[in-house]
């Protein structure tokens, strides 16, 4: 196989001649290896422990709320976990402050912390769909991350779920109906308390909690929240907290 190798104790150094460039890895090796000795010369044999595959129970929970969502006719989307200050804080008219994580060398200035909450993929989505017809119903299943130094890699990662309707008569009934059908799934018994919150319309959003540690936010997103985004028509919002994962 052209390979020149020399015993270093228990570890053997391997040399391979500059023209061989598919070689790129360790694995490279092996394979040369198996076609050298002869896949056919390999004995077969199952590994020590056995093991059957499942899903993790994030996805399982998930893959349930997916089906749920879009049998309420609701569209899913998948946005990036990479955001800027201005789309993450900025334009839901909140302040950064020392919860996120931010990248030291970003690649650009679009893709510079990691996002806290998913309303931004949501409201670009709406964004772009500006001259569609509406109603509009989307829902976005994915992590986010916030700072936490009790934790042994310094962040914890929860699983969220967000969905949105804007159009000329979505308000916080029509969110609340959609939420208690989430939660019904979820078979979770939670309670909602009026919030006052930047990114929502005074009197018109509610903190949900419960067991499970429970959290969410359901409200009519802030008319200049709106205007940030170029949108037309009201929107209502509510984003839940599944689980942490890590």
């Amino acid at each position: 196989m052209r390979l020149d190798v020399e015993p270093k104790g228990d570890i053997y150094q391997v040399s391979y001649p500059a023209f061989r460039t598919d070689i790129k890895h360790e694995v490279d090796i092996f394979e040369d290896l198996g076609i050298g000795y002869g896949y056919k010369n390999i004995q077969t044999r199952l590994v020590p422990s056995m093991t059957l595959g499942n899903a993790r129970p994030e996805e399982k929970l998930s893959n349930m709320l997916r089906s749920a969502m879009l049998g309420l006719g609701f569209t899913e989307i998948m946005s990036l976990l990479l955001e800027s200050e201005e789309r993450q804080f900025n334009k839901h008219l909140l302040e950064p402050g020392d919860k996120h994580v931010s990248v030291e060398n970003p690649k650009t200035l679009e893709q510079k912390v990691i996002r806290t909450h998913l309303r931004t993929g949501i409201m670009e989505a709406f964004q772009k769909n500006r001259r569609k017809t509406v109603p509009q119903k989307i829902f976005e299943i994915g992590n986010i991350i916030h700072i936490d130094n009790q934790k042994e890699t310094g962040t914890s990662e929860f699983r969220h779920i967000v969905f949105a309707i804007i159009g000329p008569e979505a308000g916080f009934a029509e969110g609340r109906a959609v939420m208690d059908s989430i939660l019904h799934e979820m078979q979770r018994t939670v309670s909602y308390q009026s919030e006052n919150h930047p990114s929502f319309n005074e009197g018109r959003c509610a903190q949900i909690s419960g067991e499970n540690n429970t959290w969410g936010i359901l409200g009519e997103i802030h008319p200049q929240i709106l205007i940030n985004f170029g949108l037309a028509f009201p929107v209502v919002l509510g984003e839940l907290r599944l689980m942490q994962i890590i």
